[in-house]
């Protein structure tokens, strides 16, 4: 059976609209074929990892499933020097946790190290020094010790946050959504 051009150009028309219209359903990205454009989603639409504008300060969270701005959402640990006891807010990390409070992403602001998830562990009542989040095969843990969260890797403490029930770690841990 062979197709007229005016069918032929009718069912591209048909192709293209169906395509619109689940793009706006779905509000995602589309790309066409052959032509390689793309139609972007409308804001609240679902995002992708390629989506965030790095440029304006945005990285793509495993544990909030969206772009965020890491300042603007993470809570921030300044870098600690176990020789000296010292502090370098200039050097930090920053915590992202999950919507749940199952899971934290740590985000470090000084290195092109990835950002590591680690999933909540339970709290055993009389613990001193309990373990909050961890990472095993990343060696990497938040604790709470002596009114400050701790972030260690190998068990030695790299980062340091204050306990504060206003901010930070403690605010968003305390504080439902």
């Amino acid at each position: 059976m062979e197709f007229t051009k005016t069918q032929i150009e009718m069912k591209a028309t048909l192709r293209a609209i169906c395509i619109i219209v689940l793009s706006m359903v779905l509000k995602t990205t589309i790309v066409y074929p052959c032509t390689g454009k793309t139609l972007k989603p409308k804001d609240g639409g679902i995002q992708h990892p390629g989506d965030c504008d790095g440029l304006k300060g945005y990285t793509w969270s495993v544990v909030k499933n969206r772009c965020i701005n890491i300042v603007e959402t993470g809570t921030a640990f300044s870098a600690f020097d176990a020789n000296t006891g010292k502090t370098d807010s200039e050097k930090s990390a920053y915590v992202v946790l999950s919507d749940d409070k199952l899971k934290a992403e740590v985000f470090f602001s000084y290195s092109t190290d990835k950002p590591i998830v680690m999933d909540a562990k339970p709290i055993v009542e009389g613990e001193t020094m309990p373990v909050i989040f961890e990472n095993k095969t990343e060696m990497l843990k938040i604790r709470f010790y002596k009114d400050a969260y701790h972030i260690l890797y190998k068990d030695e403490i790299r980062y340091i946050q204050h306990y504060s029930i206003s901010e930070g770690l403690g605010f968003e841990l305390n504080n439902p959504r």
